[in-house]
């Protein structure tokens, strides 16, 4: 009967001489950490949330002061031998948060979907002891998934960029705790334009006009863009769509669009959102995308609101410093303005809207040019 090899091997460390257990549990004031957020109620994690917590905040708001001292001493000390010659390693390692009935990380994957390179070497620290269904599960070379069993002090050093490896939904009641992070040897390390989905927001604005509209009945970009002359002979056509025209409109356009931006790494889709004449135009494109990622939780959607021009109430003006800026008080503490955008329902959103745009020019300071 031949003994199966699991896919990883496990690396060990002194926990007296390199405490991070310990440190990490400081900064959040649990002990055990294995309790941390167990009461909490989040939403089951996506890959676009999975990094989104406030445990996530946490750690990264206080790692510098608080865990990089003890990371570097891993990685000069356990890592750097283990290589034995150059190499860059993770300035900032990446925080997991296993909570019981959700999952720490949004998908099954490869390293490689997400842009990483060959060559690059991971480990996965536990912070908690790990096991069952809150620890990391890997796939075998027969193709299956088996749990990487671990405990504060070792690491799981494995394969991630080839190897399939996710987590299934946490039903032993415990949380799990870690961090992971890569090491690449200078002598496989090759500079690129690409970068991982984790290195920095990756967003794609949006222009919510490619569709025929009430608002301007006669005229959409599609038109402008295909009846747009030629201005000399040498100016060149503006370039078409390779897979043609299409209505921003359609939940099958918004879908595609969807999953484009989620296969090549675009994690938010930001959306014009215009206001003019006391009401939002051009906003079906973003209604029927909204209904999109809350089916598949492929992408985040964020608006970028402008107030349509020309207006002659808004008050708007160059601003050359910050002592010349306009402030408008708010009218009562309970403003909206004072409120986080996101907490605001679209009715009241569109009331306070209104009331900004209506204001009298001569509320405005008027600002000189620069």
């Amino acid at each position: 009967m031949r003994t199966r090899q699991p896919p990883w091997i496990i690396i060990t460390y002194d926990l007296d001489k390199i405490p991070l257990p310990a440190l990490v549990a400081q900064i959040f004031g649990e002990q055990p950490l294995s309790r941390l957020g167990t009461h909490s109620e989040l939403p089951r994690l996506t890959q676009v949330l999975d990094q989104s917590t406030q445990f996530h905040k946490t750690f990264y708001r206080t790692f510098e002061s608080h865990i990089e001292p003890a990371y570097r001493d891993l990685i000069s000390n356990i890592i750097h031998p283990i290589i034995g010659e150059p190499f860059c390693f993770q300035a900032v390692p990446t925080f997991r948060v296993h909570l019981p009935g959700n999952v720490a990380v949004g998908e099954f994957h490869r390293d490689a979907d997400y842009h990483h390179p060959v060559g690059e070497l991971n480990y996965w620290l536990p912070l908690t002891d790990a096991w069952a269904s809150n620890t990391v599960w890997i796939q075998d070379d027969d193709d299956e998934f088996l749990p990487a069993e671990a405990q504060p002090g070792q690491i799981v050093h494995f394969d991630a960029v080839s190897r399939q490896h996710g987590n299934k939904p946490n039903l032993t009641g415990a949380t799990r705790v870690s961090f992971d992070f890569r090491c690449i040897p200078m002598s496989k390390y090759q500079d690129s334009e690409t970068r991982s989905v984790n290195a920095g927001l990756a967003v794609r604005i949006v222009y919510p006009g490619w569709h025929p509209d009430s608002y301007r009945p006669c005229v959409d970009e599609w038109t402008l863009l295909i009846d747009s002359p030629r201005y000399f002979p040498a100016h060149p056509a503006p370039p078409r769509p390779l897979d043609g025209t299409y209505d921003d409109t359609s939940p099958a356009t918004a879908a595609r669009h969807v999953a484009l931006a989620h296969t090549y790494g675009i994690q938010v889709l930001n959306y014009f959102t215009y206001f003019s004449d006391g009401d939002f135009i051009l906003v079906d494109p973003l209604d029927v995308t909204m209904k999109v990622v809350r089916q598949t939780q492929q992408a985040a959607v964020a608006m970028t609101w402008c107030a349509r021009l020309p207006h002659d109430h808004f008050p708007v003006g160059p601003v050359p410093s910050l002592d010349n800026a306009l402030v408008a008080p708010p009218s009562s503490p309970a403003d909206p303005a004072d409120r986080d955008f996101a907490e605001i329902p679209l009715t009241e959103l569109r009331a306070l809207l209104q009331r900004q745009c209506s204001k009298p020019r001569e509320h405005a300071r008027e600002v000189p040019h620069a």
